[in-house]
């Protein structure tokens, strides 16, 4: 019983709460019987995706590494407790980028979570901006750091994913797969320092109740793999 209760704990270090629970309970959206595991289920979905523009410039100039160190766990800590109060999944960070997922698994209905991924976005950035202006102070100070910029960007969309367990013979993971993902993804990487880009779908479920900046695809520079693409958003407030 100990030693099961120590696996749990060092699971909830790992994972998500949610993707926690799926894995303690074998009834849950994985499995029907003990022995039959379900791998991908199609849902509704808002995909985000955050990353750092300018860190490997910081990374670089800041000689003492456990300042970097230090400033990348503040940053997961509040994308973890963002993405939480607004009801989303935190599901992986990847180098200093991060993915979550909103959006109710157990019902089709895809509204409040991409309002919740829009309000998780919004306000991660602008706090953010105060946590980053605090830490470029501290490096001016204390190392003579003159030219620092290091950035939010975000990109959102929402649609039909799958999600659940994918992997190999000898590792699984719990994630979602698909192309809304990949839009999310590149959307993210067209964003300039502090956007937040969204895509058509998102801005047609969230359209009433923020304002936006229509974006249209420059001739020459599609988004790779969605030349379908021709416009997408930036979320203003």
């Amino acid at each position: 019983m100990r030693s099961s209760k120590r696996v749990v704990e060092i699971y909830r270090r790992f994972f998500d709460p949610y993707i926690v629970k799926l894995i303690e309970d074998q009834r849950s959206l994985f499995y029907r019987k003990k022995t039959e595991v379900i791998s991908l289920q199609k849902k509704n979905l808002s995909i985000v995706f955050w990353d750092l523009s300018g860190f490997s410039d910081l990374f670089n100039l800041v000689k003492r590494q456990y300042e970097v160190t230090l400033f990348l766990e503040q940053y997961f800590g509040l994308a973890d407790q963002f993405i939480h109060k607004h009801n989303g999944i935190l599901n992986k960070f990847i180098g200093d980028g991060v993915l979550a997922i909103f959006g109710d698994l157990k019902r089709s209905n895809d509204t409040l979570g991409a309002i919740d991924a829009v309000n998780c976005a919004l306000e991660f950035k602008n706090v953010f901006e105060e946590m980053k202006s605090t830490w470029i102070k501290l490096w001016q100070l204390h190392f003579g750091y003159r030219e620092m910029r290091i950035d939010l960007k975000c990109g959102i969309d929402s649609g039909e994913v799958l999600f659940g367990r994918i992997g190999s013979d000898n590792r699984d993971e719990i994630t979602v797969v698909g192309p809304v993902v990949n839009l999310a993804s590149r959307l993210e990487y067209r964003a300039k320092p502090n956007q937040i880009l969204i895509s058509k779908e998102t801005n047609r479920i969230v359209k009433n109740e923020f304002k936006f900046r229509t974006i249209g695809v420059t001739r020459g520079r599609p988004l790779k793999g969605f030349p379908q693409v021709k416009l997408y958003y930036e979320v203003l407030i």
